[in-house]
């Protein structure tokens, strides 16, 4: 009898390895430095180029006012014959956007040889004088002035900064490159670091998990180079070393629990009465199903069978001192209905609050051609007759354990010399297959009725089969037991009566 597993696994995510996870870190942390590396290089880069840039138009500004001040003298044609002649010589590939123009007095004079020559551009001359940041013109080019003043006379020589960020972008990508190859040296050389030091002792560990997990105890991890890596293979060597030597106690221990077990069976009936079969297969080493055939001093027969909640060994004792009950309960009165009485009193007092159990008891009368019987919330029983007929066995109250007091009715039935006796537990009829669909009920009638010409040794087998069959390859999830009994030889007569009767415990 198996509580209902209420837990739920929750799908988790497979996380990374723990070498991808630093080789990605690394390189995270290596292009983010690089990419703010190479930011302050460019910006740094630029402002000196730019103030060299500046200067160099100063330089060129202060070559240009003694001349201006001379053919001033002269007037202005002279004036703007001169700079248009300077500014014509310089190479619009080396110098892009060069142009001079000069401040006579409240008087702007500026270079005509350009097609860009405007008002407009006279203002963002000066405002560039005036700026350490490049200023842009109306069409958005960027320009830089280097300026020269004497008096009421200024020469201001200004050129676009497009030239000087190419020379900057393609001296900082050089750098750039040189970089990334010395990072992609780095980075190999960090992998190998890792798989040497981290990943491939990782490996070695995860596999000696992995086997110890597989149930191979008691192997050790070998020696690493890290004092932190040597010290947990040490300490998992020491776990292995300790489960596989409380694995040894626990199947000694597991053996023992199943011999008593099996010490507790009852010894197949010699007597000539009863021809009995039966299937016992624990989910576990042992099991808590639990069933019993005494033959009383009277010449009848009890048979119990019982289904305690859980599997294993704590399921195993609590099927152990029902056995003990049983054989207490024996010896106050026969009755179906008062031993279960008597049992659960008793088992509610020496088992767990959370411990309970099925039972079904029969006591058959061969004598009298009859069976007395009572359930405490077990799988039916049924007569199965030799025509196909079957009459179920119901349980006639509560589940033991549950209160310390109960009453349970006997029921009684009249059986045929030919009538036999299917006992079982809730681990036949609750067989899952991989679709978990139940063997169920109804199977098992169809079952029983399709053999209804079968001795026990034959329908034991039969049911036996047609379980594994409906099972497959589901694994067994709870303990399974059959037990079969008929009745061997027809007596001289059957009391006549109803088909069942009931009688109220007293």
């Amino acid at each position: 009898m198996n509580r209902p597993d209420r837990s739920s696994a929750t799908p988790r995510k497979r996380p990374l390895p723990l070498r991808r996870q630093l080789l990605l870190t690394v390189n995270l942390v290596v292009g983010i430095g690089l990419v703010a590396l190479l930011a302050v290089d460019y910006r740094h880069e630029l402002s000196e180029r730019l103030e060299a840039k500046r200067g160099s138009l100063a330089e060129e500004a202060r070559t240009i006012l003694p001349a201006v001040r001379m053919l001033r003298a002269r007037g202005t044609d002279a004036v703007q014959s001169h700079i248009d002649d300077v500014c014509s010589r310089m190479r619009q590939a080396q110098s892009p956007r060069h142009h001079i123009a000069v401040r006579l007095g409240d008087r702007m004079l500026q270079a005509q040889g350009h097609q860009f020559a405007s008002e407009r551009l006279l203002q963002d001359i000066e405002a560039a004088a005036d700026s350490t940041r490049p200023v842009l013109t109306d069409d958005g080019v960027p320009l830089v002035t280097g300026f020269e003043r004497q008096g009421d006379l200024a020469v201001y020589v200004s050129e676009s900064v497009a030239q000087v960020r190419r020379h900057v972008r393609a001296d900082v990508a050089g750098r750039a490159l040189a970089i990334v190859i010395g990072g992609v040296v780095i980075v190999v050389i960090v992998n190998v670091l890792l798989l040497r030091l981290v990943t491939r002792p990782l490996g070695n560990l995860v596999s000696v998990v992995r086997r110890i997990a597989d149930g191979e105890l008691g192997i050790r991890p070998g020696r690493f180079r890290s004092a932190e890596l040597d010290f947990l293979g040490a300490e998992i060597g020491q776990m292995s070393v300790s489960m596989a030597r409380t694995s040894r106690d626990r199947r000694a221990q597991l053996a023992k629990a199943r011999k008593i077990q099996e010490h507790l069976r009852p010894d197949p009936p010699v007597a000539s009465e009863i021809d009995v079969a039966s299937l016992y297969q624990p989910a576990d080493t042992v099991a808590g199903d639990y069933y019993d055939i005494i033959r009383l001093d009277d010449g009848s027969w009890i048979l119990a069978i019982a289904d305690v909640c859980g599997h294993g060994v704590p399921a195993a004792m609590v099927a152990a001192t029902l056995k003990t009950l049983l054989l207490s309960a024996i010896e106050t009165t026969h009755d179906p209905g008062q031993m279960l009485r008597i049992i659960n009193e008793r088992f509610f007092r020496v088992t767990l609050a959370e411990d309970f159990a099925s039972i079904l008891i029969v006591r058959i009368m061969p004598s009298r051609m009859q069976i007395q019987y009572a359930g405490a919330g077990h799988e039916p029983g049924y007569v199965l007759s030799a025509d196909g007929g079957i009459e179920p066995l119901a349980s006639t109250g509560m589940l033991a354990g549950v209160l310390a007091h109960g009453d349970w009715a006997t029921r009684s039935l009249p059986i045929g010399p030919d009538d036999r006796l299917v006992l079982v537990t809730d681990g036949v009829t609750e067989s899952m297959d991989p679709r978990n669909q139940q063997f169920g009920r109804e199977r098992l009638v169809r079952m029983l009725r399709d053999a209804s010409d079968l001795r026990p040794d034959e329908l034991v087998p039969r049911l036996g089969r047609g379980i594994e069959a409906h099972r497959r390859t589901a694994p067994v999830l709870d303990d399974i037991t059959i037990l079969v009994v008929a009745l061997c030889g027809a007596r001289e007569h059957q009391p006549a009566g109803t088909r069942e009767q009931t009688s109220a415990p007293s």
